[in-house]
């Protein structure tokens, strides 16, 4: 596979060892992939070319019905991508599994859970609530300089000296 890629690389010099390697390694079972079947576009003027042009054209359309078909068996229940599917909070949960026991449930700091306000579990929606202010930026453990002190301005030059002095020339 390695060579086929090499000669395909190379087209159209390698033409003929490209050809020939391509139809041993159809022989053996491998699937031409979409370089393939443009570079054997790209010589369809050679009759071989042309030739194998068609077998991978049908390989490929082979391929490509063969793995609609299993698309198409693996989606006999409609999926709801997960994207599109929202959490939903069940009723209950630690207050509930609390007023279940007794109230026997020990919190994480060691305090008993009937001391804990019980909420009732409402499954009403709460208005959205403002985000509250952005956190900044961390600070950097040291400064970071401005374009202006990486970058100091130029002093201009000055222009160079005329080549010519100017001449004065007396009258008289």
């Amino acid at each position: 596979m390695a060579d086929l890629a090499r000669y395909r690389d190379a087209l159209p010099g390698t033409a003929a060892g490209y050809l020939a390697l391509l139809e041993e390694a159809l022989g053996a079972g491998y699937r031409p992939n979409p370089d393939d079947l443009a570079a054997l576009r790209a010589l369809r003027g050679n009759p071989a070319a042309a030739a194998l042009l068609d077998r991978c054209q049908r390989l490929a359309e082979q391929d490509v019905r063969a793995r609609l078909a299993r698309g198409t068996a693996r989606r006999a229940a409609p999926a709801v991508p997960a994207s599109r599917t929202r959490l939903l909070a069940l009723p209950g949960g630690l207050s509930a599994a609390s007023a279940g026991s007794g109230g026997a449930l020990v919190g994480a700091l060691g305090q008993a859970s009937a001391e804990q306000p019980e909420k009732p579990a409402s499954p009403a929606k709460k208005p959205a609530e403002k985000p509250g202010p952005v956190p900044a930026a961390p600070k950097p453990s040291r400064p970071i300089p401005t374009p202006g002190e990486v970058f100091p301005r130029r002093k201009p030059t000055p222009p160079p000296p005329p080549a010519n002095p100017p001449q004065q020339l007396a009258a008289g």
